[in-house]
C-alpha cells in the first residue's frame, strides 16, 4: 500500500509534468513611466549546456524539466566558456491588446545568439540570429543590443528559445524584454551617454600623446595608453565599438580583446605611477624585480594575440582567464609600490593612490565578474566608467597645476 502510494507521488511530480514560470506582461506596467525594471526578467529564464542537440531536443528537454531556472533576475555567468548554452523563456501576454517587445540577452562578448520561437507542440515557428558575427543588418531588430523582436498577440502565451554561442569569450548575461520604444530610447540615451566619455577618453588620449611629442617624457606616453585601454575597454563593454567597426572586422578580435586590453591596462597604470614618481617626486623605490614581470606580462600578452593564428579561441580559454589573474597581480603590486614611496614622497603618493582608488575598487570587482561572479552585473561598466574619470580628472588637473606651478617658479627666477 506504501510502495503504491510512493508510486503514484512520483507518476505525479515526474518531470514530463514540468512547467516553466512565465514572464507575465501586465497592465499597470505600461501605464507607468517606463524604466529598465519593467524590462527586467526574474525568475523566467531557464539555462542548459549544450550537447549537440537539436532545437526540437532542447524544447523536450525544457518541458522536461532539465534547464536550471535563474532565480531571482535573469543574470547567467560562467566566466570566459567553451561550451554553448541554451536558454529558455515563456511569455505570456496577460492584456487585452496586442504588444511588440524585444528580448535582449545583454552581453558585448556574445559571438552568435540562435533565436527560436515554438508553438504549444513543440514546432518551430520562427528563428532569427544575433551577436558580432552576424553584421547588424541581416538581423530582424536592427539594434545595438542583441535582441529579436517578440509579437504577443492579446491573451497569448509564446516559447523562446536561446543557444548563445561565446566563442571563448565572456559569458555574464542578463536578460531584457523591453518593449521596442523604450528599446529604442536606450539605445538613443546610450549614444548620447557614451559619447561623452568617448569625447572626454579621446581628448585625454591626444592630449596626452601631445605632450609626449612636445616634452619627450614617457609619463605622458604611458598616460595616453593606459587611457586609450580605457576608451576601448568602455567602447567594447557597452557594444559600441562593434557599431563602430563592421562584423567582419571585429568577429576575430571579439573573443581576446577585452582580456588583453584589461591586462594592458593594468600594466600601464603601473608604468605609469612609476614615471610619475621620477618626473615628480624625490626619488623612487621600487619592487625588486618589478619591470621584469612587467616585460614578461607584454611578452605574453603578444604571444597570446598572435597565438590566434594558428589556434581557436575556444582552446585559449585559460589564458583570458590568466590575464585577469595577471592584472588582479599587477593590482597589487601598484598598491605595493605606492606603500614604498609613502616615507620618501609621502604628498605625491598620496595624490597617486587617491586618485586610482575608485578604479582600482572597480577593477578589482571586473576581475570577480568575468571570472564567474554575477554581483554587480550589469552595472559593473558604470564603475569602470566613472572610476576613470575621476582618475584621468585628478591625473591631468595635477599635471597641469604642477607645470604651470612650474613655469612660474622659472618666470620668477629669471625676473631675479
Amino acid at each position: 500500500m506504501v510502495f503504491h502510494l510512493l508510486f503514484c507521488l512520483v507518476t505525479i511530480f515526474q518531470t514530463g509534468d514540468f512547467r516553466p514560470v512565465p514572464h507575465l506582461i501586465l497592465e499597470h506596467e505600461l501605464q507607468e513611466p517606463w524604466n529598465v525594471h519593467h524590462s527586467t526578467i526574474h525568475s523566467s529564464v531557464y539555462f542548459l549546456e549544450d550537447s549537440g542537440f537539436s532545437p526540437e531536443q532542447a524544447y523536450s528537454k525544457f518541458f522536461n524539466g532539465e534547464f536550471t531556472q535563474i532565480k531571482g533576475r535573469a543574470k547567467f555567468n560562467k566566466g570566459y566558456q567553451t561550451a554553448d548554452w541554451w536558454f529558455g523563456i515563456t511569455i505570456e501576454n496577460a492584456m487585452d491588446k496586442e504588444q511588440l517587445y524585444a528580448l535582449a540577452p545583454f552581453n558585448a562578448a556574445i559571438y552568435k545568439v540562435d533565436f527560436f520561437e515554438f508553438d504549444g507542440q513543440g514546432n518551430i515557428v520562427d528563428t532569427d540570429s544575433a551577436g558580432y558575427f552576424i553584421p547588424l543588418l541581416l538581423g530582424k531588430f536592427n539594434a545595438r543590443n542583441d535582441s529579436s523582436p517578440v509579437f504577443l498577440p492579446l491573451k497569448t502565451k509564446k516559447i523562446f528559445l536561446m543557444k548563445i554561442d561565446y566563442n571563448g569569450g565572456r559569458s555574464g548575461t542578463v536578460f531584457f524584454l523591453p518593449n521596442t520604444h523604450f528599446s529604442i530610447m536606450d539605445d538613443v540615451w546610450r549614444g548620447y551617454y557614451e559619447g561623452h566619455f568617448i569625447g572626454i577618453y579621446t581628448a585625454v588620449v591626444a592630449i596626452a600623446f601631445l605632450g609626449f611629442l612636445f616634452f619627450r617624457k614617457k609619463v605622458f606616453l604611458y598616460l595616453s595608453a593606459y587611457s586609450c585601454c580605457g576608451l576601448v575597454n568602455s567602447t567594447d563593454n557597452d557594444r559600441f565599438l562593434f557599431m563602430i567597426l563592421d562584423s567582419e572586422t571585429f568577429t576575430p578580435i571579439g573573443p581576446w580583446l577585452f582580456p588583453v586590453i584589461f591586462l594592458s591596462w593594468m600594466l600601464f597604470i603601473i608604468l605609469f605611477s612609476i614615471e610619475i614618481f621620477k618626473v615628480f617626486g624625490k626619488r623612487v623605490r621600487l619592487i625588486p624585480g618589478l619591470y621584469p614581470i612587467i616585460y614578461v606580462q607584454f611578452a605574453f600578452l603578444i604571444l597570446l594575440v598572435g597565438s590566434h593564428f594558428f589556434f581557436e579561441s575556444k582552446q585559449l580559454v585559460f589564458f583570458y582567464s590568466l590575464c585577469h589573474y595577471l592584472g588582479f597581480l599587477d593590482i597589487a603590486l601598484f598598491l605595493v609600490f605606492c606603500a614604498l614611496q609613502v616615507k620618501v614622497n609621502p604628498g605625491l603618493t598620496a595624490f597617486v593612490f587617491f586618485s586610482k582608488v575608485l578604479l582600482v575598487i572597480d577593477i578589482g570587482l571586473v576581475f570577480f565578474i568575468h571570472l564567474g561572479s554575477i554581483l554587480i552585473l550589469p552595472i559593473e561598466l558604470y564603475f569602470i566608467q566613472f572610476g576613470l574619470m575621476l582618475d584621468l580628472l585628478l591625473i591631468t588637473s595635477g599635471m597641469l597645476f604642477n607645470y604651470f606651478s612650474s613655469q612660474e617658479e622659472k618666470g620668477q627666477l629669471l625676473i631675479e
